[in-house]
């Protein structure tokens, strides 16, 4: 374990208590065969902070949430730590570094504003992992679009 995953094993990682009980069954998998997009809810986590950052979009963090892991998943997953903290330095610059607290805050603020749009999308779906799939690229189509006018 490297010393800054070390740093981030003790951060617990939560979702908004809502989102987790309208969308948690519907997106994350328990079995291997199963047909939602995320095998893990840290999986669909990341999916909201990749959401929100690639929207260009963060808000603050609801007060009503639920722990679904802490931080040693990202001693595993160590390119989670690094993306977070490019994140984190881009918003904040190098003060937010200090504090893994901080860099995991910045993080859930733009998982929350992906919280939105995926409630916005997916709120009354039938088949929500089809429609997630089909907004997510979307958001693809469009940043492409902007990025060559």
């Amino acid at each position: 374990m490297s010393d800054a995953s070390a740093l981030y094993i003790s951060q617990d990682l939560y979702l908004p208590k809502a989102f987790d009980d309208e969308f948690s069954d519907l997106l994350v998998g328990r079995k291997v065969d199963d047909t939602q997009p995320f095998p893990r809810k840290v999986d669909l986590w990341w999916a909201t902070i990749c959401i929100g950052a690639s929207l260009g979009k963060y808000s603050a963090v609801a007060k009503d949430r639920v722990k679904f892991g802490t931080g040693q998943v990202l001693a595993s997953e160590q390119w989670r730590i690094a993306h977070m903290e490019l994140l984190a330095l881009a918003r904040e610059g190098e003060e937010a570094l200090r504090t893994p607290a901080k860099v995991v805050r910045i993080a859930d603020e733009y998982g929350t504003a992906g919280i939105a749009w995926i409630t916005e999308h997916l709120r009354g779906e039938s088949n929500p992992t089809l429609k997630l799939l089909v907004e997510i690229d979307k958001i693809g189509d469009h940043r492409l679009h902007v990025d060559l006018s």
